[in-house]
């Protein structure tokens, strides 16, 4: 398949988005809340954040945030249906705190490990673009999961990781300037960096 067919396909694909999109006006300021427009407008979402953020450090400040929240959700989900007294209610908010320093720290090193070798391997088939870039389509794709990856219920979550990995692919290739087929390549190691993800944060 030569590149005509990609770009053949990439313009198919970016016209199919525009069409469910097409009601979409990006807001002037990104805001916390109005990232929340990557699980519906995508497409538009990527365009509007690879030059709204020069850096990471508004997607780590996003999933830091989301991460307050989540370890709450999960030890509240978690906590709550497997305490067998008050004692062990009462507990379920200071274990949520230092579960949290861990979270944090260890989410570090995972983070840059895992977004080190996915942009390795955008890099190898074709992105144009820095790390933070990289980082920003993982973390922003990862919304679905950081929403409600808490739910303790395996068949709820596998579509919510599925469409984490769509938004994924599209974030790549838009920040990254390769085409939908390229950025696809990158599953090879896209799902195994997302569901090591999801591990790490339901491993509590």
């Amino acid at each position: 398949m030569n590149n005509k067919s990609f770009d053949k396909i990439d313009k198919d694909v970016d016209k199919r988005l525009d069409a469910i999109e097409m009601k979409y006006v990006p807001p002037s300021k990104v805001g916390f809340f109005t990232k929340l427009n990557v699980l519906f407008k995508p497409k538009a979402f990527y365009e509007k954040i690879k030059d709204a953020e020069a850096d990471l450090f508004g997607a780590l400040r996003y999933i830091i945030i989301f991460l307050i929240i989540f370890s709450v959700l999960r030890m509240m989900a978690v906590g709550y249906k497997s305490a067998t007294d008050l004692f062990d209610l009462i507990m379920i908010p200071f274990l949520s705190f230092f579960i949290f320093i861990f979270y944090v720290i260890g989410l570090m090193i995972y983070l840059f490990i895992f977004i080190g070798i996915l942009h390795f391997i955008v890099k190898v088939v074709g992105g144009k673009n820095q790390f933070y870039q990289t980082f920003k389509a993982f973390i922003y794709g990862f919304t679905p999961i950081l929403l409600l990856g808490w739910f303790p219920n395996i068949y709820f979550l596998i579509p919510v990781l599925i469409y984490s990995l769509i938004l994924q692919v599209i974030g790549i290739s838009k920040l990254q300037e390769i085409s939908y087929l390229s950025a696809i390549i990158t599953s090879i190691w896209l799902p195994i960096a997302t569901l090591f993800f999801f591990n790490f944060l339901i491993s509590v």
